[in-house]
C-alpha cells in the first residue's frame, strides 16, 4: 500500500542487508530504576504528570517552583497560584530537588514519599 501510494515500482526490492538493520530497542524502566538513574546522574529528571488531561493543555509556558517540599504545604500551593496569576496561568510544575549541594541526596523512598504529597494535593 505504501509503495502504491508513493508511486514506487511494484517490484521494489530493498538493498538493505542485516548490518543495515538497527538492533536498538526501547527499554522501559520501573519507577525505582528511573529514580536510581536520576540519583546516579544517568538522567536529568523524571516527570510525574498529575494534571487532569486537558486541564492546562492550552498553556505553553511552564511555571516551575523548586524546593525540597518537606513537607508540601499550603504556602507552596499559594506561591504557585500567585506565580500563575502573574504569568497568565501557565502550566504549573513543582521541581523536587533530589540532589542538593548543601544536603545529602534523597533516597528513592524519600522521593516517592514526597511525590505522593502532590498526588494528594
Amino acid at each position: 500500500a505504501i509503495a502504491g501510494a508513493s508511486k514506487a515500482p511494484a517490484d521494489f526490492t530493498t538493498e538493505l542487508n542485516e548490518l543495515d538493520v538497527s538492533t536498538e530497542s526501547e527499554k522501559l524502566f520501573s519507577e525505582d530504576e528511573e529514580l536510581e538513574q536520576l540519583l546516579n546522574g544517568q538522567i536529568c529528571f523524571k516527570v510525574y504528570p498529575f494534571a487532569n488531561e486537558g486541564q492546562f493543555s492550552s498553556a505553553e509556558r511552564k511555571i516551575i517552583l523548586p524546593g525540597s517540599f518537606n513537607p508540601l504545604h499550603e504556602g507552596h500551593l499559594q506561591l504557585m497560584e500567585v506565580a500563575r496569576s502573574l504569568v497568565g496561568n501557565g502550566y504549573p510544575c513543582f521541581e523536587l530537588s533530589a540532589v542538593n549541594a548543601d544536603k545529602p541526596p534523597l533516597t528513592i523512598l524519600q522521593i516517592k514519599e514526597r511525590v505522593k504529597q502532590f498526588e494528594k494535593a
